[in-house]
């Protein structure tokens, strides 16, 4: 494998995956047993990790967040939709306010005009 990606024939990303693919078939070999165990301790007693794994795992916590992100623009979304809503229903309602109060102190110079002309009855 290091003769092949020394003359090129094979990249980073591919020899990581040819190491990956070989420890899966070893694992799946040896199933847990003495083997799997005395191979785990003869490296120590770690797993590799290779190359190509942590760009999978990159990979996946960058859609995971780009996922994330995405919900979170909806729900932003939602919410200024909610706000200009609330605002149009607040500026009709102050709009409603206004008219009452036109509509009341006319009424009311209405009622001081009636006083006047006929007094209390």
């Amino acid at each position: 494998m290091l003769q092949w990606k020394n003359n090129r024939e094979i990249t980073n990303v591919e020899l990581a995956d040819l190491g990956s693919c070989m420890r899966v078939v070893a694992r799946y070999i040896t199933d847990g047993n003495e083997i799997e165990y005395k191979m785990v301790k003869a490296m120590g007693g770690e797993i590799i990790e290779l190359p190509s794994d942590r760009l999978r795992e990159a990979e996946e916590k960058i859609a995971e967040l780009s996922a994330a992100a995405k919900e979170t623009e909806e729900k932003i979304a939602k919410l200024n939709k909610v706000l200009e809503e609330a605002d149009a229903r607040a500026e009709e309602a102050d709009a409603r306010a206004n008219h009452l109060q036109k509509s009341n102190d006319n009424l009311l110079v209405e009622l001081r005009a009636y006083k006047e002309k006929f007094g209390n009855l």
